[in-house]
């Protein structure tokens, strides 16, 4: 949101873009390793990896860096 004062710092003018998402989604099959057969459905391990950064100095925007773990099942 353009002008947004919860996203401002005191004094600055801003454009309406707050950040930027760079990611990485990796997947694995468990089928593989285990020797399921597909007919029982697929099994993967998916992996997230994300890191966010504001755009510019005058926005109230950390680096972070974040991520998780799932198990994904397809009948």
């Amino acid at each position: 949101m353009l002008g947004d004062a919860q996203f401002s710092a005191n004094g600055t003018d801003d454009t309406g873009f707050q950040h930027y998402d760079l990611g990485l989604i990796t997947t694995f099959s468990m089928n593989s390793i285990f020797h399921f057969s597909h007919r029982y459905g697929e099994y993967e391990i998916k992996g997230y990896l994300f890191y966010t950064n504001g755009i510019d100095q005058g926005l109230l925007a950390d680096p972070q860096v974040w991520g998780g773990v799932g198990i994904r099942f397809q009948y």
